[in-house]
């Protein structure tokens, strides 16, 4: 299984942000199933199911990138004088981790 992750960080306004999600690499063998109509998802329910370990290791790679950014955050914002990030900044959304 691989996992891609996409961080941004912009300028926003007078502040800025930083925001980042995760995803599955799709292969040319699930598009091809997902073209398959009715029949398709539910091969793709057989041949690539939610499991335990797709679960683990999707939140073990978002834990730690998500320590990284924090590390970079706090090494910027300390350099710069800034206000570090509350408990409830540093915590990531994790809705919607694994629609398809």
């Amino acid at each position: 299984m691989e996992h891609t992750f996409d961080i941004c960080a912009a300028p926003f306004g007078n502040g800025f942000f930083v925001s980042w999600r995760l995803s599955e690499v799709t292969t040319v063998g699930t598009l091809m199933l997902l073209k398959i109509p009715v029949l398709g998802p539910a091969l793709l329910r057989v041949f690539r199911p939610v499991t335990y370990y797709r679960w683990d290791t999707a939140l073990m790679f978002q834990s730690a990138v998500h320590a990284a950014v924090l590390e970079v955050l706090d090494q910027r914002t300390s350099a710069q004088g800034l206000r570090s990030l509350s408990e409830i900044e540093r915590k990531p959304i994790l809705r919607d981790l694994f629609k398809r």
